[in-house]
């Protein structure tokens, strides 16, 4: 080792100036030069030190990169997740406003369909009326078909009665004409 005068310095042996025991120099320049190289130890530990400092600081200027790199893509992955929750709650608020339409639809539904039911019954009710109504019209066709059947013979008989009597009528009129004529 050297010192500041580039003279070499040995920690055991403790000469200088060109080897020279430091037991030859004076008290004063023999406690500066233990001193110097005891400062000098402590420097070089100290710069060891600082050089591991130095390293430790850059390893954790990295890992502190990295965080903060993590950081920005966790909070890119929270703003695209609160996205994807606004559109999800959009689509939720749709599906309710769908679900209660579907609902009031479904209930209108089953308004409309009592009340289809109760005109279908009272349809019903009219259509067993009128068939009751066919049914007496029908039998009264029947009847006046049969009744029809059973005057006819009579009808024949008196139109026959009442060309007969048409007939003499005519005859009569004329003989009167030709008697008023005559008669003049």
């Amino acid at each position: 080792m050297q010192d500041v005068d580039g003279e070499t310095i040995s920690p055991d042996g403790l000469t200088g100036d060109g080897g020279k025991p430091l037991s030859d120099l004076d008290a004063p320049s023999e406690r500066i030069l233990r001193d110097v190289i005891s400062l000098r130890l402590e420097l070089e530990r100290s710069q060891s030190v600082l050089d591991d400092m130095d390293e430790a600081v850059m390893v954790l200027e990295t890992k502190v990169g990295a965080l903060r790199d993590e950081h920005r893509r966790i909070a890119r992955n929270l703003a695209m997740l609160e996205d994807k929750k606004n559109a999800l709650m959009e689509h939720i608020s749709d599906l309710r406003s769908i679900a209660k339409k579907i609902q009031s639809e479904a209930e209108a539904s089953e308004v409309l369909k009592n009340a289809i039911q109760l005109e279908l019954q009272a349809l019903y009710a009219d259509r067993s009326g009128i068939l009751r109504q066919l049914t007496s019209v029908k039998d009264g066709l029947q009847r006046i078909k049969t009744d029809k059947r059973g005057m006819e013979p009579v009808g024949k008989q008196q139109r026959g009665l009442l060309e007969k009597a048409h007939a003499l009528l005519k005859e009569a009129h004329n003989r009167m004409e030709l008697s008023i004529i005559l008669s003049k």
